[in-house]
């Protein structure tokens, strides 16, 4: 069992939908930071996410998307 936390960076458009995402920390030694295919899949499960639409917000946002294994 892998635990852990991953942390992906996204950049959200106006519509809510992600258009980037990339690996960028984690936590736990020997855990799922460290397994190459654990990070791919949050990833590729980032891209997924979607997100409230705002008229009034700048065209691209940037954020993060913490993954938790217990």
């Amino acid at each position: 069992l892998k635990l852990g936390t991953i942390v992906v960076k996204v950049i959200v458009n106006p519509k809510g939908e992600v258009i980037d995402a990339k690996y960028d920390t984690g936590t736990g030694a020997a855990a799922a930071a460290a397994d190459a295919t654990t990070r791919k899949r949050c990833v590729e499960a980032s891209k997924k996410c979607k997100f409230s639409v705002a008229k009034d917000e700048p065209k691209v946002q940037k954020g993060t998307i913490t993954w938790t294994f217990k």
